[in-house]
């Protein structure tokens, strides 16, 4: 069980609302109180949260820890037991802080680990104290700090073993959920994650991990801003002899956008990674392609003729997103390549991003229900993501052009839902402005 906080600055504490729940040992629930000596709990932090320089642990009142970077983990601290106030904060930080309770037993050992991004946080607090295996194998359970993600199955293998008739280890991990751990030999693991029941989109691909002989671990599992990719941090428990580490993921996810002159009569767009074709693409954009992260070359070509019209060389971080635009007119074709931030929407709301793929590269606003939200868009690059309300908006799109036209759209058929004829809740949009003078077009479409 998690506690959630959302709507803060950076630079302000990261408050938890509601009463904390506790992460057992064996995956349930704890709640049974603590003890109230001095001395007789030991608490660490677990840093997963983007977007924040540092976090600080209080608990009871009390800093037991500072100065946690991301992906690192502190040493344990002593404290009292009991049903004790938990706040984490973002360092620099300000503020008064909202408490979240949370019962600490006696003799027991916790991490607190907190994910998500510097305006959207949770934490979850699992008790570290299961007992070691014999020798010659370990135990690992999976935490799924994504909360609003997907539910996953998460496999254990030999580096080249086929996936196709591979069971899982660990199975339909919930959003915000814990599973029971499992015993497994010690040794030498790939490990592949996939939406649970589906094995077509890999979402976490990492070779040779190596879990030594009687060692608990814990796979826990965070988003860096993918709305599918997840990465991985292999924290150990209190008895457990290795060290805590990330456990990168190995995969990126990425999506083209063809806003050049290359459209209808004049043939298509093909685009590839790493000599790899991708997409193609008319006056439109195409799903998310996983493919490896790393350093690759991306190009576009012209299908008539296979003329090549632009091309980058980019490193794609493992676990996040990416999206390709290229555009322009003939012999001045550009493409842009940036990295994008899809977390899933929270709960009654839908988020919208905005692309400028204008062939003539103009710069544009968009707004939406007559909030400017989208100011001086320069070509090929995306807007933040902003958050709406359910129902059917008003787009209105304004062009920085000789002529300053502008366009007005309200998503018509666009929207998949018939029965509200507008935004989905928790679902994600993209909206792409695409053309030049006289022949401006404008393509919304929900993504995953």
């Amino acid at each position: 069980m998690m506690f959630h906080e959302r709507g803060y600055t950076r630079r302000s504490a990261l408050r938890a609302a509601g009463v904390l729940g506790l992460v057992g040992a064996t995956g349930g629930l704890l709640t049974a109180c603590g003890n109230d000596g001095e001395g007789d709990v030991k608490i660490r932090l677990l840093n997963l949260v983007t977007d924040v320089d540092t976090l600080t642990l209080r608990v009871d009142s009390k800093t037991k820890v500072s100065g946690v970077a991301f992906e690192a983990v502190s040493g344990y601290a002593e404290s009292n037991g009991g049903n004790l106030s938990t706040e984490v904060i973002a360092e620099p930080g300000s503020g008064s802080l909202n408490s979240a309770t949370a019962g600490y037993a006696k003799d027991n050992s916790y991490t607190v680990i907190a994910c998500g991004t510097g305006t959207d946080l949770s934490a979850q607090v699992s008790n570290d104290g299961e007992g070691r295996p014999d020798d010659g194998r370990i135990k690992v359970r999976v935490l799924n700090n994504v909360v609003r993600g997907l539910s996953y199955d998460v496999y254990f293998t030999s580096s080249g073993a086929s996936i196709d008739s591979a069971t899982p280890t660990l199975r339909g991990v919930g959003a915000a959920s814990v599973t029971g751990f499992a015993e497994l030999a010690s040794g030498t693991w790939r490990i592949r994650i996939y939406p649970s029941g589906d094995k077509r989109e890999l979402l976490f691909d990492a070779d040779g991990v190596q879990i030594d002989s009687r060692q608990v671990v814990s796979l826990v599992l965070y988003t860096l801003k993918s709305n599918r990719l997840v990465n991985a941090y292999l924290l150990h428990g209190k008895d457990s002899a290795g060290a805590s580490r990330v456990i990168r993921n190995t995969r990126s996810r990425i999506r083209f956008i063809n806003g050049t002159d290359v459209v209808g009569s004049a043939g298509q767009v093909r685009f590839s990674v790493g000599g790899q074709s991708s997409s193609t693409l008319d006056a439109n954009f195409s799903a998310y392609q996983g493919v490896t992260s790393g350093t690759v070359t991306l190009t576009a070509v012209r299908t008539t003729d296979g003329m090549s019209l632009a091309g980058s060389s980019r490193t794609l971080d493992p676990g996040r997103d990416y999206v390709a635009v290229v555009y322009g007119t003939a012999g001045n074709y550009q493409m842009v390549v940036t990295l994008e931030s899809n977390l899933p929407a929270r709960s009654g709301k839908a988020l919208l991003s905005v692309v400028n793929a204008t062939s003539d590269g103009v710069s544009i606003d968009a707004s939406v229900d007559f909030s400017l939200d989208f100011q001086n868009l320069t070509a090929g690059k995306p807007g933040a993501a902003v958050s709406y309300s359910l129902g059917r908006p008003t787009f209105s799109v304004r062009f920085y052009d000789a002529q300053g036209a502008s366009q007005d759209f309200d998503g018509g058929s666009s929207f998949a839902d018939p029965d509200t004829g507008g935004f989905k809740d928790g679902r994600s949009y993209l909206l792409v402005v695409l053309g030049q003078p006289a022949a401006r077009r404008v393509v919304l479409r929900e993504f995953t």
